[in-house]
């Protein structure tokens, strides 16, 4: 049985934050959020969850949650000018 918020697939991409910047990628895309941008991310996973006030461990869930790679796809068709995507490509046979 699968618990509410069980983060199953521990093997995949993530963000991980290197000086104030969450970064992380893919086979499809490259991704760069700034640390302000993923702590009001994180803040609006726990909101839509209705945790208005969260312990720690709630933080912490939601900072794990928030940094899976999966999370943010499609991100770029919402507007947010702070994260930066960059798409890439396979080159085969050239």
């Amino acid at each position: 049985m699968r618990r509410e918020g069980h983060i199953s697939n521990v093997s995949e991409p993530r963000l991980t934050c290197k000086s104030g910047v969450w970064i992380g990628e893919n086979e499809e895309y490259r991704l760069e959020v700034p640390d302000a941008t993923f702590q009001l991310y994180v803040q609006a996973c726990l909101e839509v969850r209705g945790v208005l006030q969260p312990t720690r461990e709630q933080v912490e869930w939601a900072v794990e949650y928030v940094c899976r790679l999966a999370y943010w796809r499609g991100c770029w068709k919402h507007g947010d000018c702070s994260i930066r995507v960059r798409f890439l490509t396979k080159r085969r046979g050239n």
